[in-house]
């Protein structure tokens, strides 16, 4: 049987052959919807309105007969089966319909057998024709697939340097994929803060189906943007190689948050996103790609969901001592929840950082807001609590050094009142008491337990506090905490992973390896070939 109901459409003027049609034993065990018609305009009208796959046709009907019917028919329609019915004295027009594709001709008074035998032809061909259809659709979906397998590797092979540049973009020019004169490069890559979950969401036979989704909905959020090239590197990781023309100017931060705020609407998932500066070579895009990973780094630090670019993110440079050891002191204190101290400091500060240049300026800004963004995300704040949800996209549109001065101080006087306000509270206290003390046993066996003991309170009390307080449960957070700490420790090339993972409270590497797999998204070794 097909897989949508099929219908079966009778017209003949008679309505007593109508009626014994509609009324064969034979419709008792089948899954089909009758429609009826009593002349050939009726019938028709009928056709255009509900597109019957079986049309039995009365071939002498007033106002339109069945073969005029069956052409109009077959004008626009090759599929549909058609059953003639007619009379002893029009048998002789059945040699006109030969053209027509009748699937059988049946003389009246119909035969019940008959009948069936017909519509068992009619359905046996349309089962078959869409099984074919369901294979020709497979088949196109892979070779596309295949399509953008292989324009994915040659472009990874620019993007990461793999092979010869020159030979890269000659590939490229073969598949339509070629670079105006002139033209400027970066990378951006994105990837779901948490890609295991993303995936345990669905069977693994239909996670075939998220990488799909994964792709295309971050190609129709940057549809509008001329010159971005989306790369699936994994089925959780995007790369974005975008191209600029001479007279093409595609705002990398407007295009990073239409994809971040697509993901968070449509699949309610967080997508971090960073963002390499501009190149004017193609043989420099490896350093945007490594730039838009150096980036993504910043996303433990600062809470995930972000658009981290690097250009904001550059520290590189050196900064004077003297205004590096105010920069600190205004951090203690805002630490501390000192608001008022805190917009003294700044606004003594703020002639000094006046006489610097641009650059400068925009590196102390940043250095002191990724602080407060790290504050915040220890605090248990969400995006949603905040007046500023991404301050570092924010500045990167700030051209001038008092528009940056200001921002910071609306921006420290916003974040550090929400931190004084939760310090005030006896919970605040005792959850950071709590937090700590997980910390410290990363090592060993935590148990909710164990830690209620330590701040001497009850375990159910516990349990709800830290529920309300961070929006994860105890067990959620632990072992958050585990696997941030085991991706900090995988940067470092001279620890082993099977120390990694006793260090944060795993005995058996292979366990901890799938775990971490299942947490992250990709494995330990895997993760560690981004960053070393």
């Amino acid at each position: 049987m097909v897989k949508n109901m099929v219908k079966v459409m009778f017209a003949d003027d008679e309505y007593y052959i109508r009626q014994g049609l509609k009324n064969a034993e034979m419709w008792q065990q089948t899954d089909v919807e009758l429609l009826e018609a009593e002349d050939g305009i009726q019938a028709w009208e009928l056709y255009q309105r509900e597109r019957p796959q079986i049309l039995v046709l009365d071939i002498n009907m007033p106002g339109m007969t069945g073969i005029e019917l069956a052409q109009k028919i077959r004008e626009t329609d090759e599929l549909s089966r058609i059953v003639f019915l007619t009379g002893y004295d029009d048998f002789h027009l059945i040699k006109s319909a030969v053209s027509l594709q009748a699937t059988d001709y049946l003389l009246k008074p119909v035969v019940s057998e008959e009948l069936q035998q017909a519509i068992d032809k009619a359905m046996d061909f349309l089962k078959r024709q869409s099984t074919q259809l369901q294979y020709m659709d497979k088949l196109r979906r892979q070779v596309k697939d295949f399509g953008h397998a292989a324009r994915d590797q040659l472009l990874l092979d620019l993007i990461q340097q793999r092979r010869r540049t020159e030979d890269c973009l000659e590939s490229l020019a073969q598949t339509g994929i070629a670079f105006p004169p002139g033209s400027r490069f970066a990378v951006m890559c994105a990837e779901v803060d948490d890609g295991g979950e993303f995936m345990r969401e669905v069977p693994p036979r239909e996670q075939h189906l998220r990488h799909y989704l994964f792709r295309k909905l971050a190609e129709e959020a940057v549809e509008s943007y001329p010159g971005i090239h989306v790369i699936q590197v994994y089925p959780t990781r995007l790369l974005m190689l975008v191209v600029r023309g001479e007279s093409e100017r595609p705002d990398l931060l407007e295009a990073a948050g239409r994809l971040n705020q697509i993901f968070q609407t449509l699949l309610k998932i967080s997508v971090s996103v960073g963002i390499g500066r501009w190149v004017e070579h193609p043989e420099q895009i490896c350093l945007s790609y490594q730039e838009a990973w150096k980036a993504m780094e910043f996303r433990e630090l600062v809470g995930r969901g972000k658009i981290l670019s690097y250009d904001m993110l550059n520290f590189d440079k050196p900064v004077n001592q003297k205004l590096l050891d105010k920069e600190l002191y205004l951090l203690s204190e805002m630490r501390a929840g000192n608001v008022e101290k805190v917009m003294e400091v700044l606004a003594g500060w703020s002639r000094e950082l006046a006489g610097l240049s641009f650059e400068e300026v925009k590196l102390i800004v940043s250095q002191i807001v990724i602080f407060v963004m790290r504050l915040l995300k220890e605090n248990g704040f969400s995006e949603n609590q905040t007046a500023y949800p991404n301050p570092l996209v924010d500045m990167a549109y700030l051209r001038t050094v008092p528009k940056l001065v200001d921002y910071l101080q609306s921006y420290l006087a916003d974040t550090g009142s929400r931190i004084r306000e939760a310090m005030s509270t006896p919970s605040y206290r005792m959850l950071e008491r709590a937090k700590a003390w997980i910390r410290e046993h990363l090592s060993e066996e935590i148990s909710l337990p164990a830690l209620a003991q330590y701040l001497n309170v009850h375990p159910n009390y516990l349990s709800a506090r830290f529920k309300t307080a961070t929006g994860e449960t105890f067990t959620e957070f632990t072992t958050r905490i585990r696997f941030e700490r085991a991706k900090e420790l995988l940067v470092n090339p001279e620890l082993k992973i099977g120390e990694i993972a006793n260090m944060v409270g795993f005995t058996d590497t292979n366990y901890f390896s799938i775990a971490f797999k299942k947490h992250v998204g990709v494995t330990p070794t895997e993760y560690r070939k981004r960053y070393v």
